[in-house]
């Protein structure tokens, strides 16, 4: 998806240029999240962030905005949709939690929405998980479950995370970048798990490890029927799946990574991105010549078939 401050003018997406809603006032949905719904329309959901300025490792937000559009291009403002909420940590409770990275589904088995946001406190720690639901994409959402450590035993840190529902056959996965606790032990890593039916939890044994190292971030997941992964892999009759994955550098820009595997907890393989993958702003990877399979300074958080072309945005 373009950056959030991109313009729309007609039938195009001007990247670098102010992006305004329908009312004329300027996109504000930072760490995008979109889900397609069942009647085709798009719902695009990120942190509020105008009037919220990072400051150094600290950042406050207003909540989660919503915004909605039939075709990519015309962006309604839906509302601020999961206002910020505190943290039950008595010494986090007067500057509440950054929230980000919301990601949501249609839950397959219950027909509802599922939300799941990371929640920060100053200086990137401690991080949060919330899971919240609606019946409907704009809300009400409320709050189902809020914890601090994901997976076997509740062992790990959740950081940057994506939601990824299988198009074959509805189950719903989480990728993120992860430290397992307690903090002495300090084996880092990239996971998935498999959702529960419910899509507010993991399920027991499903916990994969995608990479030892937990250098990549920004994940986004997305399938490629077997036609186009024919065309894009030459081998795969079964569809393929596909990983971005951005490297650790701050909150500065980095390149990114591709990777492709035959099932949504992989084995996923190396980088399908022609090496050397140069650094932004070095050579190969900087304005005006920098090639479209490098990041353009940005980072990944969603990738969205297109649903009027075999593409994804």
């Amino acid at each position: 998806m373009a950056p959030a401050h991109a313009a729309a003018s007609g039938p195009s997406i001007r990247p670098g240029a102010q992006w305004l809603d329908t009312a004329g006032t300027p996109i504000d949905a930072h760490g995008a999240g979109l889900m397609l719904d069942t009647d085709g329309r798009i719902w695009w959901y990120g942190s509020q962030r105008q009037g919220h300025p990072c400051k150094l490792w600290n950042c406050r937000d207003g909540g989660i905005n919503a915004y909605s559009s039939s075709d990519l291009y015309a962006w309604r403002f839906e509302g601020l949709v999961v206002p910020a909420f505190n943290d039950t940590n008595p010494r986090y409770t007067r500057n509440g939690l950054l929230l980000e990275r919301p990601k949501v589904v249609r839950c397959t088995a219950r027909r509802d929405y599922v939300m799941w946001v990371r929640g920060t406190a100053p200086r990137n720690e401690p991080q949060a998980l919330a899971v919240l639901r609606a019946d409907a994409p704009a809300g009400p959402w409320r709050l189902v479950r809020h914890f601090r450590h994901l997976g076997p035993r509740k062992l790990y840190q959740y950081a940057d995370a994506t939601l990824f529902q299988d198009p074959r056959d509805g189950a719903t996965y989480v990728y993120w970048r992860t430290q397992v606790y307690p903090v002495r032990d300090r084996r880092l890593g990239f996971h998935a798990m498999r959702l529960s039916d419910d899509c507010a939890d993991t399920v027991d044994g499903s916990d994969t490890q995608i990479f030892v190292s937990a250098h990549h971030e920004a994940p986004a997941v997305f399938f490629a029927p077997p036609s186009v992964a024919r065309s894009a892999a030459g081998n795969n009759g079964d569809g393929t799946y596909y990983l971005w994955t951005g490297g650790t550098n701050g909150w500065r820009p980095a390149p990114v990574r591709l990777h492709r595997a035959s099932s949504p907890l992989g084995a996923f393989n190396g980088s399908e991105l022609a090496p050397p993958m140069p650094e932004p702003r070095m050579p190969g990877n900087a304005p005006p010549a920098q090639p479209g399979a490098w990041a353009f300074g940005s980072q990944c958080t969603f990738v969205l078939p297109n649903p009027a072309h075999t593409a994804c945005v």
